[in-house]
């Protein structure tokens, strides 16, 4: 949960400072606590969905030279998983392919339950 992973957006802002790996292996509360938050997610059944936008227009870009799949998703409101998905077949970019993406909703409203697109936590 301490690791960026989505599910570490649940910790509370306060504790994301003081609890660190360190803090975690070596304070017996702080253990105790991440223990019982790991069990607690592996419980609840926790699951990260993506969405995809409402309007389900198809886009195109043109790679240039220095991008990648996260640059160019995290730019155009996409995700890797998106990006992938509308190009199979592509494994490196290079500078003048032109890639399909969907869009994803700032604010994670669309349709939930698809296997690409922006990731939200349900």
């Amino acid at each position: 949960m301490l690791s960026g992973a989505p599910a570490s957006r649940l910790i509370l802002p306060a504790w994301k400072q003081p609890l660190t790996r360190k803090a975690v292996r070596t304070t017996p509360l702080y253990n105790i606590r991440a223990g019982v938050g790991y069990l607690l997610l592996k419980l609840a059944g926790f699951e990260v969905k993506d969405v995809l936008d409402k309007d389900n227009t198809i886009h195109q870009l043109t790679v240039k030279a220095g991008d990648s799949f996260d640059k160019l998703a995290h730019a155009h409101g996409s995700t890797v998983a998106v990006m992938q998905a509308w190009n199979p077949g592509v494994r490196g970019l290079h500078p003048g392919q032109v890639l399909k993406y969907q869009k994803a909703p700032p604010d994670g409203r669309g349709m939930a339950g698809c296997h690409h697109g922006k990731r939200r936590h349900v």
